[in-house]
């Protein structure tokens, strides 16, 4: 075998610690619930990507790979990856090969706070592990229900709005003084953060990366750069939209996942 090692990537406390749902908007995972307007399904991205002021160029983040989240009414379905090491080189860049793989996939009851991990992405998949998280959790697993918002303060400031392939976005600019830690030194640095938001256009308002400034404002936060102030690279995180509805296979397994849980409830 050529594999080497295998390496868990961590997504799921990233994603969580970026990606604060809505909860407020949703009831349950059956859409006999909800009033037609209310239904929503669909697929999306969560990217983070290196910006160059310099050349206007946006790539990608070593061993990197967007996890892509499904969601039907108030249900989600989240993937986790693995990093796996091969025991060859790139023969042009001499690095060593390696390659994103699927890890598990996290169908997520919102309503009821229940997780049910699965092996793979089928109606036929195995459970792995099924688990409740409160509101209040804090640590490794951070809470995404609805982090301290890091915009709604005194030091947030409205900036001119910007046009993004056709869609307006209202922009909000913070600066703190935060120490360097990339260097390994004690110096302080100027932090700048940048939110996006996505105000009267077409774009669903389900998905936000700050919850409580988007209630706040009545709008989601749909991409945030972060950076140091006099430098040109920037890290963005951005909830991209990849389809406003499920495919037939994608709609079979919100099906048996929703019907799983329902008939083996998380006992608290």
């Amino acid at each position: 075998m050529e594999r080497i090692n295998l390496i868990p990537i961590m997504i799921r406390p990233i994603l969580r610690f970026l990606l604060m749902i809505v909860v407020s908007c949703l009831a349950s995972c059956s859409t006999s619930k909800h009033n037609n307007k209310n239904i929503s399904s669909g697929k999306i991205c969560l990217a983070m990507k290196n910006y160059n002021n310099c050349t206007n160029t946006m790539d990608s983040i070593k061993y990197q790979k967007d996890p892509i989240i499904w969601y039907k009414d108030s249900c989600l379905i989240e993937e986790v990856f693995y990093l796996q090491y091969y025991d060859k080189v790139d023969s042009i860049t001499g690095e060593q090969l390696w390659k994103n793989l699927p890890y598990e996939f996290t169908f997520i009851d919102l309503p009821r706070r229940a997780f049910y991990v699965f092996s793979s992405f089928s109606d036929t998949a195995s459970l792995v592990r099924k688990y409740k998280q409160p509101d209040s959790l804090k640590g490794s697993i951070v809470n995404f229900w609805g982090l301290p918002s890091f915009f709604k303060d005194k030091d947030t400031k409205q900036i001119g709005d910007t046009i993004i392939q056709g869609f307006t976005y209202k922009r909000f600019k913070k600066i703190e003084s935060v120490e360097d830690r990339t260097n390994y030194s004690s110096k302080t640095i100027n932090s700048c953060t940048i939110a996006y938001l996505a105000c009267n256009n077409a774009l669903p308002q389900l998905f936000t990366l700050d919850k409580q400034f988007s209630e706040q404002q009545g709008c989601p936060v749909k991409r945030t750069d972060r950076f140091v102030v006099g430098e040109h690279y920037r890290l963005v995180t951005e909830i991209q939209y990849l389809s406003n509805k499920l495919t037939d296979e994608e709609e079979k397994v919100f099906k048996a996942w929703a019907k799983y849980a329902k008939g083996h409830p998380v006992e608290k």
